[in-house]
């Protein structure tokens, strides 16, 4: 198929249009797609990026007075098909259940959406700063592959795919050498700590842990949030400090959202076991749980995890969110600052987006709730 074809086929299905046979044709292509990412090619830059602005998947809106379910076909799902992605192709689907075309007549009008076009600020990416024992810096995102520095008896690493990692040496005492990864704003990272353990930190964050696990205890210092893949170890118990409370390793992944702007502090266990310490209380989480604290009080209660830690994943995944969450994260990952111009009626936003979009294409996706959004600089005010 070449790239003619393939524009009259896509906007075919865009309209709703295309025959069975041309849809087989499209999705034959596909498969081929799916394989050969060089065949994205055949659509221009241009091209690719009105696609994914079109083809957003899964938004529904909820207000807090009635709820209000996108347009869709009833039937036989449909497929939506676009090799489309900043990095590298992505396959979109769009199922039955929620559809929005840009173009329709229930989109925002062009005096709202047209001062989001004039200006476009880039998501955030693999961004830190590692800070060690003497308090030298480096910027790990422009750093050469291989060693970095030595701690103690350690060696830091850059490695081909841009984490760090330590390499211990066969002596395991001396003194502990504490390092610090901070991400900034519109920044995240992952390291793999000294036992193996990984860490992916997301925006605005920080790590604080030894060079060397030395004795009985692994210990690190969290500000922000992180996901944690934990090598258990029963003589040397893994746990991680985040202000008031101490969340202990029992063979576990899981997320830690400890941000000062957030109302509690949220672990939230994906597999294995947990135990979250706040004070003298002691809550045992098990998958699916999450543990919030809020002062000395501590509730647990069901959670998606697919949503807590979409974030690591490249998404943006909303289950039943209200709207000044979903802005928290928006300012995070584009740095920029979010004005409410006017107290805005309770909504609650279901769907997904891509991490990698541009901050237009995400407000394009949020203004279908009805939130009507004016940018300057780099602050979002919302009008409504």
């Amino acid at each position: 198929m070449n790239s003619d074809e393939l524009r009259i086929l896509l906007e075919k299905l865009q309209a709703g249009t295309i025959t069975g046979e041309e849809r087989q044709k499209l999705d034959a292509w596909d498969q081929v797609a799916e394989k050969q990412e060089g065949l994205t090619a055949l659509l221009t830059e241009n091209e690719r990026g009105e696609l994914r602005r079109r083809l957003w998947n899964n938004i529904q809106t909820q207000t807090n007075t009635a709820a209000t379910v996108i347009p869709v076909s009833k039937g036989i799902k449909r497929k939506l098909y676009a090799r489309i992605a900043v990095a590298a192709s992505i396959l979109v689907f769009i199922t039955a259940g929620t559809l929005y075309w840009m173009n329709r007549s229930t989109q925002p009008d062009m005096a709202v959406r047209q001062p989001i076009q004039q200006q476009d600020i880039q998501p955030g990416g693999d961004k830190a700063v590692l800070t060690l024992a003497d308090g030298t810096t480096v910027q790990l995102d422009n750093s050469k592959n291989g060693m970095l520095a030595i701690q103690g008896n350690a060696t830091i690493l850059k490695l081909d795919n841009g984490q760090i990692a330590y390499n211990i040496g066969t002596e395991q005492s001396g003194a502990l050498h504490y390092n610090t990864i901070t991400t900034p704003v519109g920044g995240q990272f992952k390291v793999i700590l000294p036992d193996g353990s990984k860490v992916t930190l997301n925006a605005a964050s920080s790590l604080h842990y030894p060079a060397q696990f030395i004795g009985g205890e692994r210990k690190v210092t969290l500000t922000g949030e992180g996901y944690f893949e934990i090598v258990h170890n029963d003589a040397q118990p893994f746990m991680v400090s985040v202000k008031n409370i101490e969340v202990h390793d029992l063979g576990t992944e899981f997320n830690i959202n400890a941000y000062d702007d957030e109302p509690v502090i949220q672990t939230t266990l994906v597999s294995g076991l947990a135990n979250v310490r706040n004070g003298s209380e002691i809550v045992n989480l098990q998958p699916g749980k999450a543990a919030r604290v809020k002062g000395a009080d501590t509730k647990v209660d069901d959670a998606d995890t697919g949503s807590v830690t979409a974030w690591k994943n490249g998404l943006f995944q909303f289950d039943n969110a209200g709207i000044e969450t979903i802005m928290r994260q928006v300012a995070r990952w584009y740095d920029v600052e979010i004005i409410y111009k006017k107290q805005i009626a309770e909504k609650r936003i279901t769907g997904k987006a891509f991490r990698n979009s541009t901050l237009s294409e995400m407000l394009k996706i949020l203004e279908l709730s009805g939130i009507h959004f004016k940018i300057e600089g780099r602050k979002i005010i919302i009008t409504g």
